[in-house]
């Protein structure tokens, strides 16, 4: 699976869409805008959802925190409509329990085993763990690691999703790992873009 955090240009997305072809399925584009409020976030879904639906894709929605009105019961409402396939949720948003009854599945944000251990115990369906690899968003941290991926994706097979870095040798090198997925801010909006697709394993979650 490749989660595509997208921060809200159509065309970019409409692009990545049609570069995945037969592989939409397996492409989830998750609305990520960090400091917008729920009405922004909403507004966005609504815009894209259309383009992931035409094209088979998936549709996902990182939910932020509780500030600036993104509460569970606000979202969860507003989201409804558009059949949210992935809510990805950091921790500062709290329990998972706060989005049950979505009906989408949860995609954990975390940063070490410890959060990792936390979020699947709650019952998330998938967690991201970054950064694995130096990424500009990460000033002057090195990164966990590959062996580090390699050490979750043992522990819990099929659940690890590699976030930080992911360009597209390095998406090959996560799948290498055991990651069920890879996630990526910048890769998939560039000349990068095609490689993470061709990277996607034949059978993925």
């Amino acid at each position: 699976m490749l989660f595509a955090l997208w921060s809200g240009d159509l065309a970019a997305a409409r692009r990545l869409l049609a570069l995945a072809g037969a592989c939409a399925p397996r492409v989830v584009i998750v609305v990520r805008l960090p400091g917008a409020n729920a009405a922004e976030i909403v507004a966005a879904a609504n815009a894209v959802a259309p383009l992931v639906v035409a094209a088979d894709g998936r549709l996902g929605v990182n939910v932020g925190g509780t500030e600036r009105g993104c509460t569970p019961d606000y979202l969860l409402a507003s989201l409804a409509p558009l059949a949210v396939d992935w809510l990805q949720i950091p921790e500062r948003a709290g329990p998972l329990s706060a989005f049950a009854g979505s009906g989408a599945r949860v995609l954990g944000s975390c940063h070490d085993e410890a959060g990792l251990a936390a979020r699947i115990a709650e019952g998330a369906d998938a967690c991201t763990l970054s950064p694995i690899w130096p990424t500009r968003s990460k000033v002057g941290h090195r990164g966990l690691g590959q062996a580090a991926l390699a050490s979750a994706c043992n522990r819990w097979p099929r659940l690890i999703v590699a976030l930080g870095g992911v360009d597209g040798p390095h998406a090959r090198l996560a799948f290498a790992a055991g990651a069920a997925g890879i996630a990526a801010l910048s890769a998939p909006w560039g000349l990068e873009a095609a490689e993470l697709v061709d990277a996607l394993p034949t059978v993925s979650r």
